[in-house]
């Protein structure tokens, strides 16, 4: 049976009998220059500019191997979002060092929901890093 707990924000899940673990995300920072926006109505605008941001967490399963063996690291995630705030893409950008981190952080990442920045009013897709730390 699995134990679930948030931290940061972000859902995980650790295997009944392991050490202490959590996994957390340290953010969701920008990369790359904002893709073509979707125009609002300057008129009904209340917040013109907000960053994007993590709409509903994704689970991130601490691997148990690893939190037997008590590994750590951190994996960063590049991830695509559209002016919707939908998914486009996701790729590890810096590995832990520990494939199963780097795939359970690529796995919360797809699983993650985005809000999209707005900027000047208008929704903005953007690249971004999604950080996932492992901790004993």
């Amino acid at each position: 049976m699995n134990r679930v707990a948030t931290a940061l924000g972000l859902t995980l899940a650790l295997a009944a009998g392991a050490r202490a673990a959590s996994a957390s995300t340290v953010g969701l920072s920008p990369l790359l220059p904002n893709h073509p926006a979707i125009v609002a109505d300057r008129a009904t605008c209340r917040t013109p500019n907000v960053p994007a941001a993590i709409a509903r967490p994704g689970l991130l399963i601490f691997p148990s191997i690893a939190a037997q063996l008590g590994l750590t690291g951190t994996t960063k995630v590049k991830v695509d979002v559209d002016a919707s705030g939908e998914l486009r893409a996701a790729a590890v950008f810096e590995t832990s060092g520990i494939p199963s981190f780097d795939a359970a952080a690529l796995e919360a990442a797809r699983d993650t929901r985005y809000s999209a920045e707005v900027s000047d009013c208008d929704h903005v897709g953007g690249s971004y890093i999604f950080e996932v730390e492992f901790a004993q």
